[in-house]
C-alpha cells in the first residue's frame, strides 16, 4: 500500500512530528512512488541530490532499501514529473474560476511546466542512458548482455 501522492503539501509538521494526509490516490504500487512524489513539483532543486539521501536515510531507519532501489529512485522522479504535466495537462480545461482551486491554471504555467520538464528529461537521458541494467534476480541474461 503506498499513498501515491507523498508530497510537501500532504504533510503537516508539527515539532517533530509528521502528520500525512489526503489518501484519496493510496492504493498498491511501488513503493519508490512514494520517494519520488516527495520531491514532486521540486526535482528542479540545485539540492535534489541531498534532499533525496536525507530521504533514503529516513526511509532506511523504518524499511529496508537496497542499493538497486536507491539507483531506481531517479527514474521514479521522472516518471512521477511526467505524471504530473499530465495531470496539469488534464486539469488545465477542469479549472473553473472562483470554485476554491489552490491557483488558476493557465496555459502559461502548463507551457513552464512542460519546458521544465523537458529539461530534465534531457538530464536524466544524459545522465542514466547508458546506465547498466540491473541483472533479475533468476539471474536470467538482460537485453545488455545480448548486446
Amino acid at each position: 500500500m503506498i499513498h501515491s501522492d507523498l508530497r510537501p503539501a500532504n504533510i503537516i509538521a508539527h515539532h517533530d512530528v509528521l502528520t500525512v494526509l489526503d489518501f484519496d490516490d493510496c492504493g498498491r504500487g511501488w513503493y519508490l512512488t512514494d520517494i519520488a512524489g516527495i520531491v514532486g513539483l521540486d526535482e528542479h532543486r540545485a539540492d535534489l541530490a541531498q534532499v533525496l539521501e536525507a530521504v533514503v536515510t529516513g526511509y532506511r531507519r523504518y524499511r529496508e532499501l537496497d542499493e538497486d532501489d536507491v539507483r531506481e529512485i531517479a527514474t521514479f522522479v521522472m516518471i512521477r514529473r511526467i505524471g504530473l504535466l499530465e495531470a496539469l495537462q488534464y486539469h488545465l480545461d477542469n479549472v473553473v474560476p472562483g470554485e476554491g482551486e489552490s491557483f488558476e491554471l493557465c496555459p502559461e504555467i502548463a507551457a513552464f511546466y512542460a519546458k521544465g520538464t523537458a529539461v530534465l528529461a534531457r538530464r536524466y537521458l544524459k545522465q542514466y542512458a547508458h546506465a547498466p541494467l540491473a541483472r533479475p534476480e533468476s539471474g536470467e541474461p538482460t537485453e545488455q548482455d545480448a548486446a
